[in-house]
């Protein structure tokens, strides 16, 4: 113990210069941890020279309300355990931005939303809009010739009616569309794209920059279920229990000026056992998905498929899905 208090002396008796650039190296945990440790290391991770050159990679567990840094710390995200932090601070986090930047998020305890950064407690309230199913709402990034800090939310209601929030309006601006969404809404190219609750051969597009709906038939091929994802300027269709029980397929859109036609890309067959096919979400190029397997014993089985390597994984049974985060302090 008394080694240890004598090396902990030493390292607050360097150069603010160096303990700063070895507390960049820590993942975020780490940081928050150092910023325990004696007065200097605190002011060193408070400085704003700090605060600004300071990025750990991490992944957001929307579910649980939890981050894991690049170490594999899990932490619970709880706004009081923060110092110095506004009493209207949010403690849900619903979406994250493309970008990994922004987060939107709301009170449990009262009627209000945020977009902003967590981990630096800097919030902007925007107006509140009432929804449940957190995978109909989008948090979209600003283009690159947009304002820095610009962004757009993008909420999709299950009676087909779209609301749409940018940086800057006073009140959400509605678009009533004539379909319900079928699936999660992806972003691609400035149109969101979903697919139709009743009739998924149909593709339900959304122009941001028109404000216009579009719809295009899709394909005449049937399934359990229909639903969409976009990577790297691609959009990809992927259907459940397509032709035969017990597989997924997946397909690249191709969208065209005057059609829209699919290209088979690779399936993954689960087998006999196989019951409902779900896809649980998408964490950069990889389509994650789960299956409920019939038989003797209840179980369920997660793989996934990345669309670069173009190779599916199974993953056993644990099917938390975490989302992509860059944090700042």
């Amino acid at each position: 113990m008394a080694s240890r208090k004598r090396a902990w002396a030493g390292m607050s008796g360097l150069m603010p210069e160096l303990v700063r650039e070895i507390l960049r190296r820590l993942p975020f945990s780490g940081v928050l941890r150092a910023r325990c440790v004696c007065q200097v290391w605190r002011s060193v991770v408070d400085a704003p020279s700090f605060r600004s050159s300071y990025r750990d990679s991490a992944k957001l567990f929307l579910d649980s309300n939890s981050i894991q840094d690049s170490s594999g710390v899990m932490m619970r995200w709880a706004p009081q355990h923060f110092e110095n932090v506004e009493r209207d601070v949010p403690d849900w986090l619903c979406a994250v931005s493309q970008d990994k930047r922004l987060v939107l998020a709301r009170s449990s305890q009262e009627r209000r939303l945020f977009v902003g950064s967590p981990f630096v407690a800097k919030w902007e309230e925007i107006p509140y809009l009432r929804f449940g199913d957190m995978s109909r709402v989008c948090l979209f990034a600003a283009a690159s010739n947009s304002p820095p800090g610009d962004y757009k939310v993008v909420v999709w209601f299950s009676d087909g009616t779209l609301y749409t929030f940018v940086r800057g309006q006073v009140a959400w601006i509605p678009a009533k569309g004539d379909v319900a969404p079928g699936s999660i809404p992806v972003l691609l190219d400035g149109v969101v794209y979903c697919t139709a609750s009743r009739d998924q051969k149909w593709l339900l597009q959304y122009d941001l920059t028109r404000n216009k709906f579009f719809y295009s038939h899709l394909y005449d091929k049937v399934g359990d279920g229909v639903c969409v994802a976009a990577w790297a300027n691609k959009l990809y269709v992927l259907v459940l229990n397509a032709v035969k029980k017990g597989r997924v397929e997946v397909w690249e859109v191709h969208i065209e000026v005057k059609e829209i036609w699919t290209e088979f890309l690779s399936e993954y067959v689960v087998g006999l056992e196989a019951g409902e096919f779900r896809f649980t979400g998408q964490i950069e190029s990889v389509l994650n998905f789960s299956c409920s397997c019939k038989g003797g014993k209840k179980s369920k089985v997660c793989f996934s498929y990345d669309v670069n390597s173009k190779t599916w994984t199974r993953q056993g049974f644990t099917c938390s899905i975490a989302v992509p985060i860059q944090l700042v302090y």
